[in-house]
């Protein structure tokens, strides 16, 4: 029971530490082929910088891209171009 009750906290930890919030900065890692970038086409959308993994990126978003980029093969969690050690690249988006 106790085991049980352990893996419940660290799991509800996890997700309270990962999940993506309703809108801020979120790490997009790729899961398989789909590229990251990919992410970057949709409107509202702010590159911020490189992720600390290879293809991963740091962006400005909505945290309602979890599902639909989990489906195409991207991980989308919480994060920010400082603490995932990224590359700052302010305000660039699609199109400008």
């Amino acid at each position: 029971m106790l085991i049980g009750q352990a893996a419940g906290a660290v799991a509800a930890l996890l997700v309270a530490t990962f999940a993506p919030p309703a809108r801020g900065t979120l790490l997009i890692v790729p899961l398989g082929a789909t590229p990251a970038h990919r992410l970057l086409a949709v409107p509202g959308v702010t590159l911020r910088g490189r992720g600390p993994w290879p293809g991963s990126l740091v962006i400005e978003g909505d945290g309602a891209l979890f599902w639909p980029a989990l489906g195409d093969g991207l991980l989308v969690v919480r994060g920010s171009a400082a603490s995932c050690g990224g590359k700052e690249t302010t305000g660039w988006r699609v199109g400008n």
